[in-house]
């Protein structure tokens, strides 16, 4: 059983990847201070860990990334099952470690699933002494918006804003439903952070991950100078949604519409949206800030 796992589960939209590609290019200088980051589990960010929890129907971008539709009901158990026992190697090789897994899945694949989340409970306590799980929450609408510009890069055909009643995205900016399955599953280890710039040292979430999870960055780094995924402009956005209604566009017309209108500015929501979403999530919001912030006068 190794000693310790920091679990990062998200949320989407609050700087995952960058913590993803800092702990892939740290993996050697973090080893040297006690923590592991698995190479099993994928290269940058550990998508296949919140595959170990899926049902054997369950099918999504996930699952077409790591080519598992292709395969029977039994190879795909098979392959699963290589990359757990993949995984407990590494546990075996380093296990007075503490280990660093990031997925922003674990929150949007796997949270809201009851089952799924009684496996995560029983694989994470039947090989680690001590857990803490980092989430972190960014201000509803803003989340939703960058969402937006992510879902339509993806190929989405939404070219307005998808509203609280879309069952994603209200996973996504209802904090308190985050908060209460976090304390149901795990109580006791889980730490929420707010996704707040403006607070950070230098507006970097590194230094604030490292923060949470106890380690010490390089003595050269130095903070990134932008985020690691940029949002569609406006008319990109647009533009790119109408064309998913048709056909999703090539790269490289995605690319020649984004060098051409990205330099405009960001989607921005409408005023009866804003009402929308602000009478969506201002109970659940003082709800966290109450229970988990209660030194700020509004949680964002």
């Amino acid at each position: 059983m190794a000693n310790r796992l920091i679990l990062h589960i998200g949320t989407e939209k609050t700087g995952s990847t960058a913590i993803q590609r800092f702990l892939r290019a740290n993996r050697e200088s973090l080893s040297k201070q006690g923590y592991a980051v698995p190479e099993s589990l994928g290269a940058i960010e550990h998508r296949r860990f919140p595959l170990f929890f899926y049902s054997p129907e369950q099918r999504d971008d996930l699952t077409i990334l790591e080519a598992l539709d292709s395969d029977t009901d039994g190879d795909r158990a098979a392959r699963i099952a290589r990359w757990q026992h993949d995984f407990d190697q590494e546990l075996v090789r380093h296990s007075d470690q503490t280990w660093l897994i990031s997925s922003e899945h674990i929150h949007s694949r796997i949270l809201r699933n009851n089952s799924a989340m009684a496996q995560l409970l029983a694989f994470t306590k039947a090989r680690f002494d001590n857990i803490l799980i980092i989430a972190y929450l960014r201000e509803p609408l803003s989340a939703a918006l960058s969402l937006w510009s992510t879902a339509v890069l993806n190929g989405a055909a939404e070219a307005d804003l998808p509203m609280p009643d879309n069952p994603y995205w209200d996973h996504l900016c209802c904090h308190r439903f985050t908060a209460e399955q976090l304390a149901s599953w795990f109580p006791g280890q889980f730490q929420l952070r707010l996704f707040t710039p403006e607070d950070w040292k230098d507006a970097d979430i590194i230094q604030d991950f490292s923060a949470a999870a106890g380690f010490a960055l390089p003595a050269d780094y130095r903070a990134a100078p932008q985020r690691a995924n940029t949002s569609l402009s406006w008319l990109s956005l647009s533009l790119i949604a109408r064309l998913n209604r048709q056909e999703r566009p090539s790269r490289d017309l995605v690319r020649a519409i984004r060098d051409s209108f990205d330099h405009l500015s960001p989607p921005a929501a409408r005023a009866w949206q804003k009402r929308v979403y602000r009478q969506a999530y201002t109970a659940s919001n003082e709800w966290v800030r109450q229970r988990y912030f209660p030194t700020r006068s509004t949680l964002f």
